[in-house]
């Protein structure tokens, strides 16, 4: 979407989010390859603390990821800055992925309002900037993808036939199952 101002942190003209639609929708974007003109870059991140909610700093050559950050559950964009200087020259892009429908795993919980992932304003530096509201990965705890539970929506009685045992336990509902 493409939205001006800095209510939300924005700071260029055009951003990307993945909550456009809902948190349910799932996708990843990738940027075409460009090449590592200066030693630093930063860009503007927000959304879900989620593994499966991050921006990647790519590398063309291998298709690895350099640099990986998630949101921290934030609506504000905040800067991540990235040490490029090893890469200097070659090719990465920028790649959005966002695997976290926000599926709640009981009936009554809601949708995760942080299932998705923000992105603007990428920039190369001369010289490692700095930003007082920097984000970096190590001051996000992210979570685990949510679990959907493999039965959910099911009746009492269905379910539990549904269910299996581990290997080790018994099922007093099976004979011979010891």
């Amino acid at each position: 979407g493409s939205e001006t101002g800095t209510r939300n942190g924005h700071a260029g003209t055009y951003w990307v989010s993945s909550a456009v639609g809902g948190s349910a929708r799932k996708g990843s974007l990738s940027s075409v390859p460009f090449t590592v003109t200066h030693p630093y870059a930063s860009f503007l991140v927000s959304g879900g603390a989620f593994d499966s909610t991050r921006v990647e700093v790519v590398s063309a050559d291998t298709n690895t990821p350099v640099y990986s950050i998630s949101g921290a559950d934030q609506r504000t964009l905040r800067p991540a800055v990235v040490d490029l200087s090893s890469h200097l020259g070659k090719a990465i892009f920028i790649r959005l992925v966002d695997d976290e429908a926000g599926a709640p795993t009981a009936d009554y919980l809601k949708e995760n309002p942080w299932a998705h992932i923000n992105f603007d304003h990428f920039r190369f530096h001369e010289s490692k900037p700095v930003f007082v509201n920097e984000i970096t990965p190590a001051d996000i705890t992210t979570m685990p993808p949510m679990d959907p539970v493999a039965n959910a929506g099911l009746s009492p009685a269905v379910a539990a036939r549904a269910m299996t045992v581990p290997k080790g336990f018994s099922d007093p509902r099976k004979p011979g199952s010891y």
